[in-house]
């Protein structure tokens, strides 16, 4: 932790204090060191971007007042600081006021699995393997499983993801011996018409096509490391589509406020760890290490 310069900002920004910050998965690949930056050591703020603030003064919008909650986006990913500058397209206007901060924060992981869906042709009767459990995963899961999935099978190796997991899919497999294996299993020794890979790391993301069907589609959400890649003769021969996806729109955020508010997507079960913005190289740390049941962990300055 350092200490820096309050923002200041100029007639054509929005001046924010931040409330809530958590710690996303496209997060550790720079705490890890996996993802090349610009500079080393990061600049303050790194790696940060999805965020709850308070509009300390609203510039140039006119939607947003004083005091009001509003999601923020930091163009540079530097959002782990106590306040912001930012341009009027980095903020994002909530559907309420009258949310909780900590259910509020959890639209910013929620839009990226809605936006991937809308990419997605429609799976319904389709079978899909997730593989990862993480909240990016579980998210994915509950949508995909509303899209009419079937089966809708997914590989954790964490026993508490599994178990969170196996409350919505119609199974989920431990990958942990023999992960081909065990995934073609609960498809009846069947590959899969989609699998979605919500890991990033590079051996999910190189088993991925493995377990796709002739003519189907792999879905790579799990921002991939350096150390990715994949066998192309593999794709070739089973004729598969590959797809990406990544930056959600406004109206992913949208949606995925309204099936927050609507129950549709239980974020509170997600949210695991709480602590303060002092805490956050812990924080950190404790998602990295996947550890004690870890999902979402949120940091909370708001005292």
């Amino acid at each position: 932790m350092v200490d820096i310069e309050p923002p200041a900002a100029t007639d054509t920004e929005v001046l924010v204090d931040l409330l809530r910050i958590t710690v996303c998965g496209s997060d550790l690949h720079v705490y890890r060191g996996r993802q090349p930056c610009d500079e080393f050591p990061v600049k303050p703020g790194k790696p940060a971007h999805e965020c709850l603030a308070r509009v300390v003064r609203p510039g140039p919008l006119e939607w947003v007042e004083e005091g009001d909650m509003v999601l923020i986006r930091p163009p540079d990913g530097d959002g782990l600081r106590e306040g912001m500058a930012l341009p009027p397209n980095a903020v994002i206007p909530l559907v309420t006021q009258e949310i909780d901060p900590d259910r509020a924060v959890m639209a910013q992981m929620l839009a990226p699995a809605v936006h991937c869906c809308r990419r997605l042709e429609n799976p319904l009767g389709s079978s899909v393997l997730i593989i990862g459990q993480g909240p990016a995963g579980l998210t994915l899961a509950n949508i995909v499983r509303r899209m009419g999935a079937s089966p809708l099978v997914t590989c954790e190796p964490m026993p508490e993801r599994r178990r969170e997991s196996a409350r919505i899919a119609n199974a989920c497999v431990d990958p942990r011996e023999d992960p081909e294996r065990a995934a073609l299993e609960a498809n009846d020794g069947k590959p899969y018409d989609l699998v979605i890979e919500a890991v990033g790391d590079a051996e999910t993301i190189e088993l991925a096509p493995r377990l796709a069907a002739h003519d189907g589609t792999v879905m790579f959400y799990g921002l991939p490391g350096l150390d990715a890649a994949v066998n192309l003769r593999g794709i070739f021969s089973k004729q598969l589509l590959l797809t990406t996806t990544e930056g959600p729109a406004r109206r992913d955020f949208e949606l995925a406020q309204r099936m927050i508010l609507n129950g549709d997507v239980d974020v509170d079960r997600m949210i695991t760890h709480r602590m303060s913005f002092d805490e956050a190289p812990r924080g950190f740390a404790l998602a990295e290490s996947r550890e004690r049941g870890v999902l979402r962990v949120v940091l909370d300055l708001s005292n």
